[in-house]
This record gives C-alpha cells, sequence and structure tokens, in this order.
C-alpha cells in the first residue's frame, strides 16, 4: 500500500438485539488507474466488518450519499453506522456543541456488513489532476468509478463469494440505478470484475430517477401535492388526524380528482373545478385565490415561496419540519443556502466528524474532509443517455433476483414519497420484487431516534428478503 495513502484499523464492538457484535472498522484510500496505467483518482472508505463471522455468503453493503459530490457521512453517522451522532427526534438536535455520539441498536451489522464510499472529489477521495476533476464529474464515469472501487474491496478483503447490496440517496439513487445497470454492460473493458457480480438488492433513499424531471411534468405537480399535504398538517395547531392518514387522503385526491381535472385543463367543468379548489385550499392552507389565479397549479417551490409571503416562515424542501424567518418576506431566497434543515443538522456532523469519528477511527491525516466537493457539483454533467428509472428496470430485467428498495420520508419535498410510488407503478418494475416505506422524516429519513430504529428493522427486513433468509 502506498505510503501517501490513508489506512486506519480499529476493533470495537456494537450491542445489537441482545448480542455483543464485535466489528473493525477498515478507514482506506484506493487508488484508481488512468489511460496510461498511473493513477488519477482515490476512492476513501470506511468499512465494518464482523468478526469472528463466516465470510463466504455474508451479504456486504455498499452506501453513499448524493449531491453529487456530498460524502457518505450524512448516512455514517446520521442513521446506518454502529455508533450515530444523538440527534434526539431529529428535529430537535442541538445547534451548538458539545455534541455525542451514541451507540446504534438499530445498525445492520449483526447480519451484514457495511461500506461507506466517498465518490471522487469529497470526503477524503481526490481528483489527482484538473483531467481527472473533469473526468468524474460525469455521471457515468462516477459510477464506473464507484464499481472500481467496490471491485478493488471484495479483492484486497477477499469477499468476492458474497451477496452485494447497493444503497444511494438522493443524487446517490442515480449514481445506484447507473452502477446496477453497468454491472450488466461491458463498460468498463477488463480492469472490472465487478461486471461480472449480481446485486442481491439495491436500495434508493429519496430516489431522483427522474433526474433531468421530464417525465411527467403534470404528474409531478399531482404527486408531490401529498409532500404539500404533509408539510402543512405539520404546522397546523389543534388536534388533527395522523400523518399516514393525511398522506393517504391526500394521496387519493391528487391521483382520483387533481390528475384529471389539471389533465381536461379549460375542459373542466366549473364543478370539477371547484370540487378541486375546495380540497387544494383544504391539504395546502393556501387561499383558493391563489389556485384560481394560477389555473389549478401548486410547485413545491411556489408552496415555499407563498408560506414565506403568508406566514413568514421559510419551509425547508429537505425537510418541511424545520422553518426559518427569511429577512426580509418575499424576499429572495436559495433553497440550499437558505435551508432550515441543514442549518439545524450540518454543525452537529462536522464536529462530530472531526472531534470524534475521526480519532475513533484511527485516521492521522491533516486532509480535510470535504462534505461537499463544490469543484465537482460545479463541473458535473449528467450524460447518462436515459432517465435513471430505465437504468432500474433494465437492471431487473437481466436479473430476475435482485430487489429493490425505495425510502422516503414523507416530508422530504425534493424527492417525494408520492413521486416514488408513482413511478413504481408506472414503469416496467415488477411489483413482486419491489417494496416502498415511509417515514416521519425528511430527505434524511432516517434522522432520528424513530426513523433510524424504523429504517434499520426495513433494511435488516429487506436484506433477509433478497438473500432468502426468511
Amino acid at each position: 500500500m502506498n505510503d501517501d495513502l490513508i489506512y486506519a484499523r480499529v476493533v470495537n464492538t456494537v450491542h445489537i438485539n441482545g448480542q455483543d457484535v464485535e466489528y473493525e472498522a477498515v478507514s482506506e484510500e484506493i487508488p484508481l488507474p488512468d489511460e496510461n496505467g498511473g493513477t488519477d483518482a482515490t476512492l476513501f472508505m470506511t468499512s465494518y466488518l464482523r468478526l469472528n463471522a463466516e465470510k463466504t455468503g455474508r451479504p456486504i453493503l455498499f452506501a453513499f450519499n448524493g449531491g453529487p459530490g456530498s460524502a457518505s457521512v450524512f448516512l455514517h453517522l446520521g442513521g446506518l453506522g454502529p455508533q450515530i451522532i444523538d440527534l434526539g427526534d431529529g428535529i430537535s438536535a442541538p445547534f451548538d456543541p458539545p455534541f455525542r455520539m451514541k451507540e446504534n441498536a438499530a445498525c445492520i451489522l449483526d447480519i451484514c456488513d457495511m461500506v461507506f464510499m466517498d465518490p471522487v472529489g469529497c470526503g477524503y477521495s481526490r481528483a489527482l489532476t484538473g483531467d481527472a476533476v473533469k473526468k468524474y464529474a460525469s455521471s457515468q464515469e462516477d459510477a464506473k468509478a464507484m464499481l472500481l472501487g467496490i471491485d478493488r474491496f471484495l479483492s484486497r478483503h477477499k469477499r468476492w463469494n458474497c451477496p452485494i447490496f447497493i444503497l444511494g440517496e438522493s443524487y446517490g439513487t442515480v449514481r445506484a440505478a447507473l452502477m446496477a445497470q453497468q454491472l450488466y454492460e461491458n463498460m468498463l473493458g477488463n480492469t472490472c470484475n465487478a461486471l461480472n457480480i449480481h446485486a442481491a438488492g439495491v436500495i434508493l433513499v429519496g430516489s431522483l430517477l427522474d433526474r433531468d424531471k421530464s417525465l411527467f411534468p403534470v404528474e409531478r405537480t399531482v404527486t408531490n401535492f401529498p409532500a404539500i399535504a404533509a408539510a402543512h398538517w405539520y404546522h397546523t395547531q389543534g388536534e388533527k388526524p395522523a400523518l399516514k392518514e393525511v398522506m393517504a387522503a391526500a394521496e387519493d385526491f391528487a391521483l382520483r380528482y387533481y390528475l384529471p381535472v389539471l389533465g381536461l385543463g379549460k375542459k373542466a367543468t366549473e364543478e370539477e373545478r371547484e370540487g378541486v379548489i375546495e380540497s387544494l385550499v383544504h391539504f395546502s392552507g393556501l387561499p383558493r385565490a391563489y389556485f384560481e389565479r394560477h389555473g389549478l397549479r401548486l410547485s413545491v417551490e411556489d408552496y415555499v415561496r407563498e408560506v414565506v409571503n403568508e406566514k413568514g416562515l421559510l419551509i425547508s424542501q429537505y425537510d418541511s419540519r424545520f422553518v426559518s424567518h427569511p429577512l426580509q418576506a418575499g424576499g429572495q431566497y436559495h433553497y440550499e443556502s437558505d435551508d432550515a434543515c441543514f442549518e439545524r443538522l450540518m454543525p452537529a456532523f462536522t464536529h462530530c466528524y472531526y472531534g470524534v469519528m475521526k480519532d475513533a477511527l484511527g485516521i492521522t491525516t491533516d486532509r480535510d474532509y470535504q462534505f461537499t466537493g463544490l469543484q465537482m457539483c460545479r463541473a458535473w454533467e449528467f450524460d447518462a443517455p436515459r432517465n435513471p428509472i430505465h437504468f432500474v428496470e433494465d437492471a431487473m430485467r437481466k436479473n430476475q433476483d435482485m430487489k429493490v428498495l425505495f425510502a422516503n420520508g414523507y416530508y422530504d419535498m425534493l424527492t417525494t414519497y408520492s413521486y416514488s410510488e408513482y413511478m413504481i407503478n408506472n414503469f416496467d418494475l415488477p411489483t413482486e420484487r419491489v417494496r416502498h416505506t415511509g417515514y416521519e422524516g425528511g430527505h434524511m429519513a432516517y434522522i432520528g431516534e424513530a426513523q433510524c430504529a424504523e429504517f434499520g428493522d426495513d433494511l435488516r427486513r429487506f436484506v433477509k428478503w433478497a438473500t432468502k433468509k426468511q
């Protein structure tokens, strides 16, 4: 191993389901080859491997976040790792240090090893040249690099005879879809043996599979509406029905009544329009004048803007439970830089990674950990020839055993639960091999003690189902 590459190994124990699970945590950097036999980039990953367990046939989960250009620290320390940040119920997470880590009783390390991967340009992963930045700031090259990283990991740790799971969040679902499809396409030449493996399962957290938003433009408005209803429900005082009841009612209204009337447009009768307006007002809390003025249409962005104007509150699109107060009602804002969810949660991830986890993992480098690789973000090119949902279709068609899990937060207004549900029911995805779970969380659906436990249980069931162990 090259001296300039990060490598660290520690041994620890986590208590899961009434048993102490001993594991080794390995943090390592894997070089990626360029066209001339040199190295133009590296991939950093932290793996958790159970000790004293039979390696043959033991599942391995490879997980990464999105961005593009986001490190895996959010999945790692937010909900999946054996040690996670104590964020309470998620919404009331502490804002200032000191922050606290806790043992993750929902971790699936008892039945499945885990590898958290940082794509090139974020975390400790590096593009070593300017040309490499341009090369890996590509949806297809990024996916190839991650597959090559899996290939090298399996060889280095002698784990080729194990079921493989791929988990991506947000843009990571695009990456996961491309990787699943590339497993069956000889796009890497002979440099990657991973082309010859089958993925037992793919987990899509906050799916972004309509990457260019070209599929179903009318339906997008309709299927995002239940997320608006969830936001309004959360911020409404007094007695109210359960969230899942509201979501079900909003989804039924949206598909049975809202969609047909929008499709009819000017052909809709006054009676049809009136019935829809009443429900839109009920579920959103916005005045009927808004819908009369905008042809019954309401996007997430417009909803957020109207709430700013009506109540002076800027609702997070990542997690609508979080709000901030704009300096000027009706003023300009950017949904990412002015997002109350990330403003609340980012300090905890930053302080805990540098203040706790780096030392706990035995990592001694002085290199900065790039939570968001802005250089890669700015250079990014989505160069896949089709929307990623079609790659999931291809992979499931070619691998008749592969299972897929969609996971969404009800308060996520960017990658909504109902839009994922709509895609499942309208694309060539064999429903007998697909599961869809929802959580009372946001874009990071697993944030919060209850959500983390529920997500862990669902992952555990999915891994057992996909490996035919239940």
